[in-house]
C-alpha cells in the first residue's frame, strides 16, 4: 500500500458564518491548521492571517492540504480575500474542466460557485475531502455514514455539524478523516497543471505524486 504523505487539515471561519449573503462581507476571521504535531489556530487581522498561513505551509514538508468543500468555496474565497487585501499567496489554482459545480448553491456566494478548482498551495497538492464522501449527484454515500466503515468508525460530519465547530476542530477532523481513508482519498488529490499561477506570483508549483 502506498505510504501516506503528510496530511494538513485546513479550515477557516469567515464573517459569512453569521448568515451574510453578501460576498463583499466575507472577511476571514480565523484559520485552523492540523498537522501530525497538533492543531494551530490563527486569528487577528485578516491580512496577517493569510500571510501567516501561507508562510506556515511553506515550511512544512511537502504533503496534502485537505479541506471540506475547498475546491468550490474555501480556497476561492481565500484567494479573493488575498487579492482584495493585496496579500501574496503561493496558492496555485485553475478550473477543473472535468467537473461541474458539485456543491449546493447555498454553501457559498454565487461568484464562488463557478467551476471547482484544482489547487496546489506552497507545493502541497489539495484534496477536497467532501468529494470522497459524496457521489456524483452530490448525495452522501450511505456506505460512509457513521459506524458503517468497518474497523475505523469514522464520524462523517454534515454541513451543520462542521459549521458548529471552530476551525481548529474542523481542521483536525478533516485531517483524521483523510488519513483513515487515504486509500480512497489519494485518487482524488488535485494534480495541478504546471501552467497555473499563484496569487501575486508567477512561479510554478512543486508537486508530489502518489
Amino acid at each position: 500500500m502506498p505510504k501516506t504523505p503528510p496530511i494538513y487539515g485546513l479550515d477557516f471561519l469567515s464573517s459569512s458564518d453569521d448568515g451574510s449573503k453578501n460576498p463583499d462581507q466575507h472577511r476571514i476571521v480565523a484559520i485552523g491548521l492540523a498537522t501530525a504535531g497538533g492543531t494551530e489556530l490563527y486569528d487577528g487581522e485578516e491580512h496577517e492571517l493569510l500571510s501567516l498561513i501561507d508562510r506556515r505551509l511553506g515550511i512544512l514538508p511537502t504533503g496534502v492540504v485537505a479541506t471540506w468543500f475547498g475546491s468550490l468555496i474555501g480556497l476561492p474565497l481565500l484567494r479573493s480575500r488575498a487579492e482584495a487585501l493585496e496579500v501574496t499567496l503561493q496558492l496555485n489554482m485553475t478550473g477543473d474542466r472535468r467537473r461541474k459545480n458539485e456543491g449546493p448553491r447555498e454553501l457559498g456566494p454565487p461568484d464562488h460557485q463557478s467551476r471547482p478548482q484544482l489547487a496546489n498551495w506552497r507545493g502541497h497538492n489539495h484534496l477536497d475531502l467532501s468529494r470522497v464522501h459524496t457521489d456524483r449527484s452530490g448525495r452522501r454515500l450511505s456506505s460512509l455514514r457513521p459506524g458503517s466503515n468497518r474497523g475505523h468508525q469514522i464520524s462523517i460530519p454534515d454541513a451543520d455539524e462542521l459549521a458548529g465547530r471552530n476551525p481548529e476542530q474542523n481542521a483536525q477532523l478533516i485531517r483524521q478523516m483523510t488519513e483513515r481513508r487515504w486509500h480512497q482519498c489519494r485518487k482524488l488529490v488535485d494534480r495541478l497543471p504546471a501552467a497555473a499561477n499563484p496569487v501575486g506570483d508567477q512561479q510554478s508549483p512543486r508537486t508530489i505524486n502518489f
